[in-house]
């Protein structure tokens, strides 16, 4: 009877007990509990990408409002400039140059708006000097085409060949440096260059600014070694090597990316000017995406005027301003769209 019972008891017991997960059941779970954060934290993240891109393109669009509004005021105080230029200068779709007193100053300046992207690039060459107290150098030829304007060029210059021997902190085995012919510094004269003989590495890195000497597309660089600069590096094939990374920044005038406002300030004279170099640039709106002209120009009778008309410049009253502002025109949110028609007040018939 107590045996009996004894087995009842134990049989209960096991009844009670919960049978917990297999091996196979936890890894299931485990797997599918990835899988759902890994969506999860997708989404996550995607939401948060979302609202940096949306913060974008409300940040480019103010920056536009802005810029359009100082844009459209200063084109109402459109007058004549300070040496009897007549108030316009230029009407174009994605360029319009005209003249007003933007500073208060009582001064009429030379203003420009127009659309343009910025880009930048670089190229590097080598050239070797196989005679003692020779020279080498290397053109460079591709990097404006027609209309783009240089905004900026730089050249970092290193050499190798029998340099070294510094006596008193300079050495009479040296090279000279020459941009479009004109010398602008001696290379490895001096013990601060730290140029060995015929060392396997470039030595002697200056870089130089030479955006004066390539504006024009063209410029060549070279190395004109010292006498002592002797045919002994590498088994007597070479005396030295010049190496020279050239780089610049150059602007692509009515490409679709950046909407620019210069200003010239008239130099006083008999006539006054207004040179060209002395332009102040500044960004008024990146991210423009124009199809249609950022400019349309305008008659008394609000008739417009197409660009080619040859009286354009005279008969212009108004302008329509068209900027479209699109951070990345492959996601939303959509582009936004800035019009305003200016009325130029100093204008009349």
């Amino acid at each position: 009877m107590i045996a009996a019972s004894y087995h009842n008891i134990m049989a209960f017991d096991k009844s009670k007990v919960k049978r917990g997960f297999t091996l196979i059941e936890t890894i299931v779970a485990i797997a599918v509990f990835g899988i759902l954060w890994g969506l999860v934290a997708r989404f996550i993240v995607s939401v948060y990408d979302m609202q940096g891109f949306s913060m974008d393109q409300i940040v480019a669009t103010n920056e536009a409002r802005r810029g359009a509004d100082i844009m459209a005021e200063e084109i109402r105080q459109t007058r004549g400039a300070d040496n009897g230029a007549y108030p316009l200068a230029k009407c174009g779709g994605k360029e319009f140059i005209f003249y007003s007193d933007v500073d208060g100053d009582g001064d009429a300046e030379r203003v420009r708006y127009y659309l343009a992207a910025t880009q930048s690039g670089g190229e590097t060459k080598s050239c070797t000097a196989t005679v003692a107290g020779g020279s080498c150098g290397e053109t460079f030829d591709n990097f404006l085409s027609a209309g783009e304007i240089l905004k900026s060029a730089q050249v970092k210059v290193s050499t190798r060949g029998r340099y070294g021997n510094y006596w008193n902190g300079v050495s009479t085995r040296f090279s000279e440096f020459f941009t479009d012919g004109i010398k602008l510094a001696d290379i490895c004269r001096v013990s601060a260059d730290s140029c060995t003989s015929c060392s396997a590495s470039w030595q002697g890195l200056k870089t130089f600014d030479v955006t004066g000497a390539a504006e024009d597309g063209v410029v060549t660089f070279s190395l004109d070694g010292s006498a002592d600069v002797k045919k002994v590096c590498s088994g007597n094939t070479f005396s030295m090597k010049a190496n020279f990374d050239f780089s610049w920044t150059k602007e692509i005038p009515n490409a679709d990316s950046e909407l620019k406002r210069g200003v010239i300030d008239p130099v006083a004279g008999n006539p006054v000017t207004y040179p060209p170099a002395n332009e102040q640039i500044t960004s008024i709106s990146a991210f423009v995406r124009n199809a249609p002209p950022v400019f349309t120009y305008y008659d008394k009778n609000g008739t417009q005027i197409n660009e080619d008309d040859p009286n354009i410049l005279v008969n212009t009253r108004a302008v329509k301003l068209d900027v479209i502002v699109d951070v990345n025109p492959g996601r939303s949110p959509n582009s936004y769209e800035l019009r305003q028609m200016v009325q130029m007040r100093n204008l009349r018939d």
